[in-house]
């Protein structure tokens, strides 16, 4: 019966494949076609590879730099001496390009609303991003399902950021490469959506000569320290530190 094998070699730094095999059954000086595939589905077709006296056959140095990283599958075929489809398969793994994401966040304190857009190198089209919001309080609050395009880009309008407490607001954007590496980047801005705000009511104790001072906070981080500084009428001033905010 006829046969035939085949082995898929890449070499990443050149972006080159090097392919041997061997027949069996197949005339010397017959061809073998190769046909590679990449991970998106591109196609390279490889004609005219001659059988040598001995069955075998190999090409070296095939430019594969139009194909995309990730799995790169060859299929070997030729016909036998009786005209039979001699076929045979073998996969690599092409990781050429270095895979990365980069990520930009706009925040808009009115609406309190967040947009958040980026670009991919290496990722496939129809991938997606995970975006992750931190707050100055520790907060998170998760995106997914960001559509990488065609070109490598991604973005999102208008995210509801209203839950998130005023402050730096960080936003982490991850993905994986065609090779399965994750890619992030982060970026941080400032948001300022609630305008801070704090009142102060004194109570005085004539006999015992005591006060009691209490008051509320807008947009203060719970842990934050109020100043109170007491002023008499002949400008004597007393200053107390370090009263925290609930």
């Amino acid at each position: 019966d006829g046969a035939l094998t085949v082995a898929l070699t890449i070499n990443d730094n050149a972006e080159t494949a090097s392919i041997s095999g061997t027949t069996t059954d197949v005339a010397p000086g017959s061809t073998v076609t190769l046909t590679l595939t990449d991970s998106a589905g591109t196609v390279q077709v490889i004609t005219g590879v001659t059988v040598n006296a001995d069955g075998s056959y190999s090409i070296d140095g095939v430019d594969i730099s139009g194909l995309v990283d990730g799995d790169i599958t060859v299929n070997a075929s030729a016909e036998d001496r009786n005209g039979n489809s001699v076929t045979d398969s073998d996969t690599g793994n092409m990781d050429a390009t270095d895979g990365a994401l980069t990520v930009a966040l706009t925040v808009d304190d009115n609406a309190e609303t967040a947009s958040i857009s980026g670009t991919t190198t290496d990722v496939a089209p129809g991938s997606t991003v995970t975006l992750t919001l931190t707050d100055s309080a520790g907060t998170v609050q998760v995106i997914t399902g960001v559509t990488v395009n065609a070109d490598g880009s991604y973005s999102i309008d208008s995210v509801d950021i209203s839950g998130l407490v005023d402050g730096d607001i960080t936003v982490n954007a991850s993905a994986e490469d065609r090779n399965g590496n994750t890619v992030s980047d982060n970026d941080t801005e400032n948001m300022d959506a609630t305008d801070g705000a704090l009142t102060v009511a004194l109570t005085v104790d004539d006999n015992a000569e005591t006060a009691s001072i209490s008051g509320t906070t807008t947009d203060v981080a719970p842990g934050s320290t109020v100043t109170l500084t007491l002023t008499d009428s002949a400008g004597t001033v007393q200053v107390i530190t370090g009263v925290t905010v609930n």
